[in-house]
C-alpha cells in the first residue's frame, strides 16, 4: 500500500488544477454569453441606422423629383428620425463632419449646436469618434449619461456617413446591463465552487458543450432570423407611413376637384391623376399585404356589396392601359349570379385588379375576358367561378408551375420587358386561399393564359332601387349587333339573348349589317335597335349610321343606335348626335349599364322624349341616384356636428376642413397633441380625429391625456384615428391607446362620413 502522506499533495495539486481548469472554462462561456448579446445589440442598432438611411433616401428622391425643396426633404427626414426609437434608451441622431447636431432623437436642446469636444468621463471626444467610425461605417465605444440621469453608463455606437447630404447618422444603446448580468453571473458562481462542485461541474460542462451547441446555432439562427423580420418589418412601417401622408392629399384634393364643375376634359384628367394614385396606393398595399399574409397577420371582411360596382372599379382603373394598347377589355357576366355578395370587397377588387391587370401588362393585341358565373349553391352560400382569359404572350409549360411563386416571372427578360414586383400573384394566390378557394392557370407559350379560381361566399341583401331607369320590358324587341370582333360579338349576343330575352343577329362588316337591316326591311321585321362598333375591319361604323340618318330606301325606318367601342371618346357628342347615335358606351361595360341605356333609350323613343346623349357616366349617375339619397340622408344626419382635427401638416389638414365643411360640420383644428388636449379641454365635441403622429405630443398620448381628464366626469368623447400607418398590429395599438376608431390615410370621404354617423350616437357618454 502506497504512503497515503505521499499521494495527499498529488490530490490537492489535481484538484487545483481542476479549479483552474474550471474557472477558466466558467469565464470563457461567460465572456462568450457576454460577447453574444453585445453583438445581437450591435446587429440591432446598425439594422436601425440603415432602415434610417432608406427613409432619408426617400424625401431625397423627392426632392429630386421637385415634390420638395432642400429644406423641406431635410426637415422631413428629421422629424420622422426622432420618432424613431430602439431598446429603452436607443435613439438615433446626426450630426455634421464639423461636430454639429443636425437631429437628436432625445436631447433636441444640443440641436444646431456644435459637441465636437464634448467629452466622456475617460476623456474620450465622444462625437469625434463616431464621426471618424462613421467614415468607414463602423462602431465606437464611450461612457454616456442615460436620458434624465448624471451617472456615465457603457455605450456602443454605430454610425456612418450620407453622403449626398454629408449626415453622420448614428444610433446606439448602453450596455450596462450586459456588463452587470456578467458581474452577478461571476459572483454566484465563485460561490457554488466547493470541490465536489468542481468534479460534478467537468462531467456537466463536458456534457452541455456536446448538447448545447447545436442548440445554440440554432437559437442564433432563430434570433438572426428574427432580428431581419423585424427590420423589415420597421422599414415597411416607416415607408407606408411617409408615401401614405403625401398620397393621402392627392387622393383627398383630386376627389374634392372632382365634386367641383369641371368640363369633360378637366374631369377626365383630375380622375386620371386619381386613379393613378390609387394604383401607387394599390403596389404599396400590395407590399404590405404580402408581409402580412406571411405573418398570418392579414384578417378578411364580411360586407355587403355590389358585385358590379366591384368589377366595374377595377376596370375603370386598367381600361385607359388597354386602350393605349388598342386591346378589348371584355366583361361576361352569366344572368344566374347575385347582383349583391356577402365578402370582403377590397380584397375581391385586389385578385381582380392582380389578374387582369396581369393580363392587360403582358397582351399586346386581342382581349382581356372577365368571366363569372355561379357554379351552384346551399342555402345562401353560392360558388362562383371567376376566369381571367388573356390573348398575350403565354407562359412557357416549364414556367407555368412557377408562376404563383413570389418575385417569379416566366422569364429572366420578362421583368426588363414588362417590370413588376412578381408579387401580384402570388398575393392573388394567397388572398383566394384565405377565402376557401382555389386557383390555377392554363396557358401556352405564345396562346395567351386562362387564370380561373372559385369563391364560397354568400349571397347578398340587394339593396334598395332606385326608380330612375324606366321599368320597361324589352323581351322580343329586335335588335341587330354590328362589329368584327368575334369574343365581344358573342358576348354582347349573350347578354341581349339570355339577360334581356331580345332576338338578336350579328353581322361582321358593315356591308353584312347593310344587308341584314334591307332584310329586315323587306320582311316587314325592322330592327328596334341597332348596336353597332366604331371600327368594323377597315371600314368606320359611323359611316352606316350616317347612311341610316339619311333615310335610304333599301334601309328603312332609323332603328335606335348604340355605339360600342374600345377607343374612348372618338370623336365629338354633336357628330355622333348628327349621325343618328342615340347612346355611347365605352368597352368594357357591365351587362346592367347596356340594360339600362337600352331602357332609357326605349322610353325616350315611346314618349317622343328627346334626350342628351346617353353614356355610361348618366347611366352611372341614374342607377345611383338611390345611393345619392342614401348620401344625402347621412349628411343630413350628421350636418352640425361639431369636430376637433388634430393633424400636423397643413395639406392633410386643409383637406380635412374641406370635407367636413362639405358635410355641413364645424370644425376647430389642432397641430399637435398639446393642442388638441387644450382644446378638449375647454370644448365639448362630438368627435375627434387624431392623427397618431405629431411633434410635441403625438396622437396615442394626447388621448391618454383626453381619457385621464375626462375619467373623473364620467366623460367619453369619440376619437378616431386618421393615421398613415397600415401595418399589422397599428389599428389594436390606436384601441389601446384609448381611441374608438380607426382609419388609415389615404382615407375617402365616404369613410369620413360613415364615422361622423357612427359615432353620432354616441357622443359625448357621459
Amino acid at each position: 500500500m502506497k504512503n497515503p502522506i505521499r499521494i495527499f499533495p498529488k490530490l490537492i495539486a489535481l484538484a487545483s488544477l481542476c479549479a483552474i481548469l474550471i474557472v477558466s472554462l466558467l469565464a470563457i462561456n461567460l465572456l462568450q454569453l457576454k460577447e453574444t448579446m453585445i453583438k445581437d445589440r450591435k446587429i440591432a442598432i446598425r439594422q436601425q441606422v440603415e432602415s434610417t438611411l432608406s427613409t432619408i433616401e426617400h424625401y431625397r428622391q423627392m426632392e429630386l423629383e421637385g415634390l420638395l425643396s432642400h429644406k423641406e426633404a431635410q426637415e422631413n427626414a428629421k422629424e420622422t428620425a426622432r420618432n424613431i426609437r430602439y431598446g429603452m434608451h436607443g435613439y438615433l441622431y446626426a450630426l455634421k463632419p464639423d461636430g454639429m447636431i443636425l437631429f437628436h432623437g432625445i436631447r433636441t436642446d444640443l440641436e444646431n449646436t456644435s459637441q465636437i469636444d464634448a467629452r466622456d468621463i475617460i476623456g474620450n471626444t465622444v462625437f469625434n469618434k463616431v464621426i471618424q467610425a462613421a467614415k468607414k461605417g463602423g462602431y465606437t465605444k464611450y461612457y454616456w449619461p442615460k436620458p434624465g440621469g448624471t451617472e456615465a453608463h457603457p455605450k456602443i455606437v454605430y454610425s456612418t456617413l450620407y453622403e449626398p447630404w454629408g449626415w453622420v447618422v448614428a444610433s446606439g444603446d448602453y450596455i450596462d446591463d450586459i456588463n452587470d448580468a456578467f458581474l452577478e453571473d461571476v459572483k454566484i458562481w465563485a460561490k457554488r465552487l466547493t470541490f465536489p462542485t468542481l468534479l460534478l461541474f467537468i462531467v456537466a460542462f463536458w456534457l452541455g458543450r456536446t448538447i448545447s451547441r447545436p442548440i445554440a446555432e440554432l437559437q442564433a439562427a432563430k434570433d438572426a432570423a428574427e432580428a431581419a423580420n423585424r427590420a423589415k418589418n420597421d422599414f415597411l412601417s416607416t415607408m407606408s407611413h411617409e408615401i401614405r401622408t403625401p398620397l393621402n392629399a392627392v387622393l383627398g384634393m383630386s376627389q374634392l376637384l372632382l365634386d367641383t364643375k369641371l368640363d369633360s376634359e378637366q374631369f377626365s384628367w383630375t380622375k386620371i391623376i386619381r386613379q393613378s394614385g390609387e394604383g401607387l396606393l394599390a403596389l404599396i398595399n400590395d407590399i404590405l399585404d404580402f408581409s402580412k399574409i406571411e405573418d398570418g397577420k392579414l384578417h378578411l371582411e364580411a360586407i355587403n356589396f355590389d358585385l358590379c360596382t366591384a368589377i366595374s372599379d377595377v376596370m375603370d382603373g386598367l381600361s385607359l392601359k388597354a386602350r393605349e394598347k388598342e386591346i378589348y377589355m371584355l366583361i361576361d357576366i352569366a344572368s344566374d349570379v347575385p347582383p349583391y355578395i356577402i365578402g370582403d370587397p377590397g380584397r375581391f377588387k385586389q385578385i381582380l385588379y392582380n389578374l387582369i391587370g396581369n393580363a392587360v401588362k403582358f397582351t399586346t393585341k386581342g382581349h382581356v375576358l372577365l368571366s363569372i358565373d355561379a357554379k351552384g349553391s346551399i342555402g345562401d352560400d353560392i360558388v362562383l367561378n371567376i376566369s381571367v382569359q388573356d390573348t398575350g404572350i403565354g407562359i412557357p409549360k416549364s414556367k407555368v408551375s412557377h408562376v404563383f411563386e413570389k418575385f417569379a416571372q416566366g422569364e429572366e427578360s420578362i421583368t426588363r420587358r414588362f417590370g413588376g414586383t412578381g408579387l401580384g400573384l402570388t398575393i392573388a394566390r394567397q388572398l383566394v386561399t384565405l377565402m376557401g378557394g382555389k386557383i390555377d392557370v392554363i396557358s401556352e407559350e405564345g396562346q395567351g393564359a386562362t387564370f380561373f379560381y372559385d369563391l364560397r361566399v354568400k349571397r347578398g341583401n340587394v339593396e334598395q332601387e332606385t326608380a330612375a331607369v324606366p321599368g320597361i320590358d324589352l323581351k322580343g324587341k329586335r335588335v341587330l349587333i354590328v362589329d368584327d370582333y368575334a369574343a365581344s360579338r358573342t358576348i354582347t349576343q349573350k347578354s341581349i339573348e339570355q339577360s334581356f330575352q331580345m332576338h338578336c343577329d350579328t353581322a361582321v362588316t358593315v356591308e353584312e349589317g347593310r344587308r341584314c337591316l334591307a332584310r329586315a326591311k323587306a320582311t316587314g321585321k325592322p330592327y328596334d335597335f341597332i348596336i353597332l362598333d366604331y371600327k368594323v375591319g377597315e371600314d368606320n361604323g359611323l359611316s352606316l349610321c350616317h347612311e341610316i340618318m339619311e333615310g335610304k330606301k333599301d334601309i328603312g325606318e332609323p332603328p335606335i343606335t348604340l355605339m360600342l367601342t374600345a377607343y374612348g371618346r372618338f370623336t365629338s357628342f354633336e357628330r355622333m348626335t348628327a349621325n343618328g347615335i342615340s347612346g355611347f358606351l365605352v368597352k368594357p361595360y357591365l351587362p346592367e349599364h347596356l340594360e339600362a341605356i337600352m331602357k332609357t333609350l326605349w322610353h325616350a323613343y315611346e314618349t317622343k322624349t328627346k334626350m342628351p346623349m346617353a353614356t355610361r357616366h348618366t347611366i352611372i349617375k341614374m342607377l345611383r341616384e338611390g345611393a345619392d339619397f342614401k348620401t344625402q340622408d347621412i349628411m343630413n344626419s350628421i350636418a352640425g356636428m361639431r369636430t376637433l382635427v388634430a393633424e400636423d401638416l397643413p395639406i392633410n389638414r386643409m383637406l380635412m376642413i374641406k370635407i367636413l365643411d362639405k358635410f355641413g360640420c364645424n370644425v376647430d383644428t389642432a397641430t399637435n397633441g398639446e393642442e388638441a388636449v387644450e382644446l378638449a379641454q375647454h370644448n365639448d365635441y362630438d368627435l375627434i380625429f387624431m392623427d397618431c403622429h405629431m411633434p410635441e405630443v403625438d396622437g396615442f398620448d394626447a388621448t391618454r391625456r383626453i381619457r385621464e381628464m375626462e375619467a373623473p366626469r364620467g366623460k367619453h368623447t369619440p376619437i378616431v384615428a386618421l393615421t398613415a400607418d397600415a401595418m399589422a398590429g397599428d389599428r389594436e395599438r390606436c384601441l389601446n391607446a384609448g381611441m374608438d376608431d380607426h382609419i388609415s390615410k389615404p382615407f375617402k370621404q365616404e369613410q369620413i362620413a360613415l364615422a361622423l354617423k357612427k359615432w353620432r350616437q354616441s357622443s359625448p357618454k357621459t
